[in-house]
């Protein structure tokens, strides 16, 4: 993805990245791409440039909430799931499921294949322990 012009493609990745948490920073490095086109191709898609660990402190990680343990629980038995497909089945809105999934990405539980048609989720062996330890303690998917 490096060098010349951005097929629609890369762009779509690029702006699907960000929109699920990653700054801009890590998408630049991602696909080969400095910061500020990035940023320009952000701004050109209309999307809100926010400020993603910034300040020097580290950016706080959203907790593993009953909806998200339940999400996260889904994906492990789906093995791959779509958004959709999980929104289905946990009962939720898509909306909702897309805040879930946010915070299962930005906690490195779970890993998102853009690359398949429609993307589809995948949990991370972290996301497999995360949810073992969550279910010894009790809480319920």
């Amino acid at each position: 993805m490096s060098g010349g012009h951005l097929t629609e493609d890369e762009a779509e990745r690029i702006v699907q990245r960000y929109r699920m948490g990653a700054t801009i920073i890590e998408v630049a490095s991602e696909c080969g791409r400095t910061k500020e086109t990035v940023r320009r191709l952000l701004v050109r898609r209309g999307v809100r440039i926010e400020r993603r660990g910034l300040g020097g402190g580290p950016v706080a990680r959203p907790k593993l909430t009953p909806q998200r343990l339940r999400a996260l629980d889904v994906i492990e038995v789906e093995r791959s799931i779509t958004r959709q497909r999980l929104a289905e089945q946990i009962n939720a809105t898509y909306a909702q499921t897309a805040q879930y999934v946010t915070g299962l990405l930005d906690r490195d539980l779970v890993v998102a294949d853009d690359a398949r048609r429609p993307p589809t989720l995948s949990i991370t062996e972290a996301g497999r322990a995360e949810l073992a330890r969550s279910i010894a303690r009790g809480e319920q998917p």
